[in-house]
């Protein structure tokens, strides 16, 4: 386990908390694999959809790089689009690194 004054971390179930200056939880977050994801919705939603894919999206542009980009010119903006859809964002390797993860489904 990890703990620290802004946040804590439980490693053996993924939840994180990060607090306020009144310790109070001011955002929660779940971290876990994305086997762990595929699993759930063939457990739960097998009867009603088809995981299509899991795509990441944010994770690279943590950090203030998103703030960077808004002020980029297009041609810059247009290539780090390319590079997170084509190289990162459809990489089962890269998952991990996303801030958050797109699960697409198609009804059956």
């Amino acid at each position: 386990m990890i703990y620290s004054f802004s946040s804590f971390c439980q490693l053996t179930d993924g939840r994180y908390e990060k607090f306020n200056e009144s310790l109070r939880v001011n955002a929660q977050s779940f971290h876990t694999y994305s086997n762990v994801i595929r699993e759930f919705f063939r457990r739960y939603f097998a009867d009603v959809a088809d995981l299509i894919a899991l795509r990441s999206a944010e994770g690279i542009l943590g950090g203030g790089l998103d703030a960077k980009l808004a002020e980029a010119p297009e041609e810059v903006v247009q290539a780090w689009s390319e590079l997170m859809f084509e190289g990162f964002s459809t990489n089962e390797e890269h998952l991990g690194c996303a801030d958050h993860l797109l699960a697409v489904l198609r009804k059956k």
